[in-house]
């Protein structure tokens, strides 16, 4: 009985990993994320951007960006598929929070040579905007 489970178990072994594509088994412990954030506000007016990111388990910071300036971290998308990062922003007296980072947003991200995704939010002073690519802009959020 034994015998005729083990080989039933390499058989299905063997069919459920021709089914996956090669990408998908380089990534069963997660696809590897890069996000970046970039400051276009001005430094002096009313004062430099703060953002603090995290998720419900790794906290990246609280940082000041002047102008040009690029907040990137990298992670990867947890196994259950249930990864989510969120920034609070603050621009003098202006703030905003929201989730930078969720699954079901990874395909708004765009495949590069180092990651499977790369992510890209753009804060301005009428709001938020995110690309794929640096080059087109879709703005997603005012300032609250």
């Amino acid at each position: 009985m034994s015998r005729i489970f083990l080989q039933l178990l390499i058989i299905a072994s063997l069919f459920v990993s021709n089914t996956f594509s090669a990408q998908q088994q380089l990534n069963l412990f997660g696809n590897d994320v890069q996000m970046n954030i970039i400051s276009d506000v001005p430094n002096d007016r009313p004062t430099p951007l703060l953002a603090q990111c995290q998720s419900g388990d790794t906290y990246i910071g609280r940082f000041t960006l002047k102008t040009g300036e690029v907040l990137a971290w990298h992670f990867k998308i947890n196994f259950i598929k249930t990864t989510l990062f969120y920034c609070n922003f603050s621009w003098g007296s202006k703030t905003r929070s929201f989730d930078v980072f969720t699954v079901g947003s990874k395909d708004e991200c765009k495949p590069s040579i180092t990651r499977d995704y790369s992510c890209f939010w753009l804060v301005q002073t009428d709001g938020f905007y995110r690309s794929n690519n640096k080059t087109m802009w879709k703005k997603i959020h005012d300032w609250a």
